[in-house]
């Protein structure tokens, strides 16, 4: 996963990436309730300060588990200091990714890929990674902002996850943003590569 030269959000701005305004108008609890389920493994790709990864892990509960992945290390702290020494701290597991690839293990059920597409070079490589790590019925929430992704690059995003492999899913309403669920087909042959 790379950022290759695109726009990164700031680590010394991420305070702004949580606050209550975000939250009333894109609860994640409302975004994923109907996607994420206890036991379940999920990550949060593009985690930043962990917005998302916090309801989360209080969803999978103790018998799921949360990958909060993000390419900067700053951003991955600033997790960790508010996961640490709490009930939620064995549940989330911190990567960093690379500028070439995600490099997590494989059988994920749910992907959450909100705000983050757009500051990878390549979104079709990155996609294709992600449809090899879901189980078959596994999901990609994925939402980009209105202010920063045109619906032409929306789309050309949206195209690319169909020649993955994905089929593709109204996704929840997101105040300000264009949201889809890419769902991986059940009965898919092994070898399928994208």
């Amino acid at each position: 996963m790379t950022a290759g030269g695109k726009h990164l959000y700031p680590v010394h701005k991420a305070s702004r990436l949580e606050g209550r305004m975000r939250r009333l108008l894109n609860s994640p609890e409302r975004l994923l309730k109907d996607h994420v389920k206890p036991g379940m493994r999920v990550m949060d790709l593009g985690c930043g300060p962990g917005f998302y990864t916090l309801s989360l892990a209080a969803m999978v509960r103790e018998e799921g588990h949360v990958i909060a992945a993000d390419l900067q290390q700053g951003m991955l702290e600033r997790l960790a200091k508010k996961i640490e020494s709490t009930s939620l701290e064995p549940q989330v597991l911190l990567h960093q990714t690379t500028t070439d690839r995600i490099g997590v293990g494989a059988n994920l059920d749910v992907v959450l890929a909100i705000h983050v597409l757009h500051e990878v070079t390549d979104s079709d490589v990155t996609l294709g990674e992600l449809f090899e790590r879901l189980r078959e019925g596994g999901m990609i929430l994925l939402v980009e902002p209105k202010v920063r992704v045109s619906r032409r690059e929306w789309m050309t995003t949206v195209r690319g996850a169909v020649r993955a492999g994905f089929e593709l899913e109204e996704g929840p309403y997101v105040f300000m943003g264009r949201s889809a669920v890419l769902r991986k087909p059940f009965g898919l042959s092994p070898r399928r590569r994208i």
